[in-house]
């Protein structure tokens, strides 16, 4: 006679998940609906503000299906101002706006906190090379917030474009080479990257991280994401 021991079944419970997992996966589960959403024509994003304001629309409606318990919640704030002791190569400044930021409320008495930075440029801008530098600014300025600062525990970046000179263009001009994140191509913690601009004045940066770009194709338009992580902290 069968009779399985019911005490042997292992149990469900998203308890077992830290807060910073349970975040990440409102983030991706969050991206994927909006890559469903603009692949299927259900969305259409023509900006930078379209990109922020839908796809923060949609964090919070998945960040309500993951309110499990009483005090679970996810706050989301649009541009939060930011200010270090460190001068900001995107702002030149100590100052910056943080596109959105979310505090995850969770099972914990800690608050979980991620910050996200976006991009869009669409075919149509004349501005490629400072284009690509600017996606540098924004990756070191996730840096900054989470790892330098440790105001937040998680940066989330997020690029879309419908121009393929981004993704797998053969070359780049000599000034501005160095900011390539094409895809499959790998940046190095520490490699100092110089930008050159038509008056011959030049900018330079490093990164402290490594980064790994890979690009998704979704309908006429192609993204880029990437997570960072306190050092201890990537799931």
């Amino acid at each position: 006679m069968y009779n399985p021991d019911l005490k042997a079944i292992p149990s469900y419970s998203y308890n077992g998940l830290r807060e910073v997992e349970m975040l990440k996966q409102i983030i991706t589960m969050s991206r994927d609906i909006l890559f469903g959403q603009i692949d299927h024509y259900k969305a259409e994003i023509n900006n930078e503000a379209d990109l922020q304001l839908h796809f923060s629309y949609i964090l919070k409606r998945v960040g309500e299906l993951f309110e499990f318990g009483i005090g679970h919640h996810l706050k989301i704030n649009l541009e939060t101002p930011f200010k270090t002791k460190s001068i900001l190569s995107k702002s030149d400044s100590s100052r910056s706006k943080i596109d959105i930021t979310l505090e995850w409320y969770g099972s914990t008495s800690k608050v979980t906190t991620c910050a996200i930075e976006l991009k869009y440029f669409l075919k149509e801008g004349l501005r490629e090379p400072k284009n690509r530098y600017a996606v540098f600014c924004d990756l070191k300025n996730l840096e900054e917030y989470v790892q330098n600062s440790r105001q937040y525990r998680m940066g989330y970046f997020l690029m879309g474009t419908d121009n393929p000179h981004y993704v797998n263009q053969k070359t780049y001009s000599q000034g501005t080479k160095d900011f390539d994140f094409r895809h499959n191509t790998i940046y190095k913690s520490g490699t100092e990257l110089t930008y050159f601009s038509r008056n011959n004045t030049f900018k330079a940066l490093s990164l402290i991280k490594d980064y790994h770009f890979l690009w998704k194709k979704v309908s006429n338009y192609f993204f880029l994401d990437h997570f960072l992580y306190r050092t201890y902290d990537k799931p």
